[in-house]
């Protein structure tokens, strides 16, 4: 079990070129990606590697990854060891982390990967890391039963919010779901860990009520 903490140059011109490339989804669902000032669709790819050298500092990067390193060992084995009891002993423990600037305060994408915005200040890194892995847990069924945005971010919150995780001290919730709480919350209490797959499995037919 480990993390892989990762930062370059490189990886923040990635970072602010697939943010571009994602500004219409994000704008449909109401995010709001931190992007350098007047960059767009149309900004050249030589302008974004001039910004990212001017403005990138490696010391701050360095000083992050020690810092949550730390805090992520403190509760790497109660964590993955309740990820464990809920979807598995296959799960996936090892996950490799990127630092940002740019972009969302967190994302990820399977199997392992995650980025994590170092200028995100509304929630500790930390919490960000713990709900990005939670993401990762449920990514499969997400995709399989068709889960929409705000009814997955929803459910990550009740697992990390769940008695079953209160050693993680989340106690963090986003300020609007859409009104997907009036039945994921009912649906999750009855069944979730239960059975996590038979719990998504539901969730098309009681939002169509």
């Amino acid at each position: 079990m480990s993390l892989k903490i990762k930062y370059s140059k490189e990886l923040e011109v990635e970072r602010i070129r697939n943010t571009l490339a994602k500004m219409d989804w994000y704008n449909q669902h109401g995010y709001r990606p931190m992007i350098p000032e007047n960059f767009g669709r149309e900004t050249s790819d030589k302008e974004i590697v001039r910004l990212v050298g001017k403005e990138y500092k490696d010391n701050k990067y360095v000083e992050v990854s020690k810092e949550l390193y730390g805090q992520y060992l403190a509760i790497e084995e109660a964590y993955i060891g309740g990820l464990k009891r809920t979807f598995g002993n296959t799960i996936s423990t090892d996950f490799e982390v990127i630092l940002t600037k740019y972009g969302m305060g967190g994302s990820y994408s399977l199997p392992n990967k995650i980025i994590i915005n170092i200028c995100f200040i509304r929630k500790p890194l930390i919490k960000i890391v713990i709900h990005e892995i939670c993401h990762l847990m449920i990514e499969t069924d997400i995709l399989k039963y068709g889960i929409l945005q705000r009814e997955k971010e929803r459910v990550v919150d009740l697992i990390l919010n769940s008695e079953k995780f209160s050693f993680l001290n989340y106690d963090w919730w986003q300020d609007s779901y859409d009104g997907t709480e009036k039945y994921i919350d009912d649906l999750f209490e009855k069944g979730f860990f239960k059975s996590p797959e038979k719990f998504f499995k539901k969730i098309s037919s009681v939002r169509n009520k």
